[in-house]
């Protein structure tokens, strides 16, 4: 019988992609000498209308102790996670964010963003007369070419399906479904939501990217300096910089599980 997990790792993948684009940083994580020391279980999964959707047929059940909830998100992903602790304090013992989509309250602005986010997906294909074929139009697309090469086929793995009613290569999540959830109010909180977290939350973002809006995350940071930190930035990574450089986010996560238990190393003799 497998040893009970002294932490989990939740990984929540952004809008449009799928649980695979983890896998180069999940293989880079489970190598280090940090997590050979702690029982770990990872756990990915996909968002509804995204790669294989959820798995529901297995009822859910609590059994023994809880391991250690570390929720580690990309995107829409991490304005998930965030906003599922600040909703819930307590329900995660760590959270480390690449990017949330958060803040901005100027209209102009939002809309400028939206339309941008909006008319690009909408720009994809989404259909092709084989699997082979759609790997190579992602290999050649001119918004995919910064990925690594990695991170594009675990990608490709996970986002594209088959049409048996077609019998062609479709993305799992219509470039319409995806347009929609930028559509959406930007994910914002007041001081007093701030401060509800009971959990570190770090930060992560690209030096290319304009999607962080970084006065909003300053102004946490501000407000509850115990809870927030933002981290140094990822050097030549825009939005998509868990995609772009899988070993520095590996190595930012690292980073980050050993300052909490049960990784932080005055912990880890209780094991």
């Amino acid at each position: 019988m497998p040893p009970t997990p002294a932490a989990t790792l939740l990984f929540a993948h952004g809008g449009g992609f799928c649980k695979q684009v983890w896998v180069p940083i999940i293989r880079r994580l489970k190598s280090s000498p940090l997590l050979q020391q702690v029982a770990t279980e990872f756990v990915a999964f996909d968002f509804p209308y995204h790669g294989t959707k959820r798995d529901e047929s297995v009822a859910p059940k609590l059994d023994g102790p809880r391991p250690a909830l570390i929720g580690v998100g990309h995107s829409m992903g991490a304005g998930a996670l965030w906003n599922a602790e600040v909703r819930d304090p307590g329900t995660f013992d760590a959270l480390i964010m690449f990017e949330p989509v958060y803040g901005i309250d100027d209209p102009q602005r939002t809309d400028e963003v939206t339309s941008f986010l909006v008319s690009v997906t909408l720009q994809r294909e989404s259909s092709w007369a084989s699997r082979r074929e759609a790997e190579t139009y992602f290999e050649n697309l001119k918004n995919f070419k910064t990925w690594d090469r990695e991170s594009l086929a675990a990608y490709a793995q996970g986002a594209l399906v088959e049409d048996e009613a077609t019998g062609k290569t479709v993305l799992a999540c219509h470039p319409h479904i995806e347009a929609s959830l930028y559509c959406h109010d930007i994910l914002r909180f007041n001081d007093e939501e701030l401060k509800r977290p009971k959990c570190s939350v770090h930060f992560h973002y690209g030096d290319r990217s304009n999607m962080f809006f970084m006065p909003w995350f300053e102004h946490a940071v501000k407000i509850s300096p115990d809870i927030y930190w933002i981290d140094e930035l990822m050097n030549k990574c825009t939005h998509l910089l868990v995609l772009e450089d899988p070993e520095t986010a590996a190595r930012k996560i690292l980073n980050d599980l050993a300052k909490v238990a049960p990784f932080r190393r005055d912990t880890l003799s209780q094991l």
